[in-house]
């Protein structure tokens, strides 16, 4: 792949982090979950895609689909209380 590919693929994913991250701050939470579906895709280790599905599946009571996001997530945000918090609830 040559640098123009490589950065015209990270340039897309950035678009993607920045909806997500746009969709939940106005309350959108189902755009930022389509959003993180489709930064997913792009980047299947990226933290906001990874903690908004995760979340989506939480929701869902998919706990194993959840902590297998969680876990890229913490990786990232080791220190993230909200991170941890969620990791918790999959194993209630």
């Amino acid at each position: 792949m040559n640098i123009i590919t490589r950065l015209a693929q990270r340039w897309r994913a950035l678009q993607q982090e920045s909806a997500v991250r746009t969709a939940y701050e106005d309350g959108r939470l189902e755009d930022a979950i389509s959003h993180a579906r489709a930064l997913y895709e792009f980047d299947l280790d990226n933290p906001w895609a990874n903690f908004f599905l995760a979340c989506h599946h939480l929701e869902a009571e998919r706990y194993a689909e959840a902590l297998s996001h969680l876990e890229h997530v913490r990786e990232d945000w080791p220190d993230d209380a909200y991170t941890h918090f969620a990791v918790g609830l999959c194993y209630d």
